[in-house]
């Protein structure tokens, strides 16, 4: 077995020590790179690599949707979300239709935005959280 090289062990570290919304966070930010490589490989007619970066984009949306909590109604808003960006994805796939992938990396990139405020709020209300007394 390969050690891992410097740069893999510190996303193995990030990974094994995130919060949950950090996860998210992570999901959505890789949900964007792969989406924008599969773009890419459409427009250079690299069928095979659009297709895996492609096929990446559909498991981690479904991840996203996996980790939903329905007890919250908000759950089932982006449950819908989720599964339209799914089914676009699935689509983009099939055409091979980059254009058709901007909006997808769009919103996939402002919910990645959204989530890394929700992650700084919440450390800071975690932070703020204490009896105030640091002596």
């Amino acid at each position: 077995m390969n050690p891992l090289n410097p740069y893999e062990k510190y996303k193995e570290n990030n990974v094994m020590t995130a919060s949950p919304g950090e996860m998210v966070v992570m999901l959505f930010e890789e949900c964007v790179k792969v989406l924008k490589r599969g773009k890419i490989a459409i427009e250079e007619k690299d069928v095979p690599n659009a297709h895996k970066s492609l096929m990446k984009a559909q498991k981690i949306v479904l991840e996203l949707i996996n980790s939903l909590n329905f007890t919250y109604e908000i759950s089932h808003s982006l449950f819908a979300h989720y599964e339209y960006i799914y089914h676009e994805i699935i689509q983009c796939n099939m055409y091979k239709d980059g254009q058709r992938l901007e909006p997808i990396i769009k919103v996939m990139d402002e919910y990645a935005e959204t989530w890394k405020e929700a992650v700084k709020i919440d450390r800071k209300n975690k932070h703020n959280q204490g009896d105030g007394s640091y002596v």
